[in-house]
């Protein structure tokens, strides 16, 4: 994952942390925008990692199902 890649996750992350809300949902919109933005620069810069859109869908969806898992407090 390039730098650009995990600024946006980080955002993500950060936009979720910072609602009222514990455990909010993201923008589904702006999760899709970096979704399809994720999809493009794997299968086009990063000819190491998947082509395959559908597989690159899984390890994003992967990460972002990780992302979004309750923190435990010790953390």
């Amino acid at each position: 994952m390039t730098t650009a890649q995990t600024a946006r996750l980080a955002r993500l992350e950060a936009k979720r942390n910072s609602s009222t809300k514990p455990n909010a949902p993201v923008d589904p919109l702006e999760a899709e925008r970096i979704y399809r933005e994720l999809i493009v620069s794997v299968s086009t810069a990063a000819p190491a990692l998947p082509a395959d859109p559908n597989e690159a869908a899984t390890i994003y969806l992967a990460v972002v199902a990780g992302a979004a898992m309750p923190r435990h407090p010790s953390i």
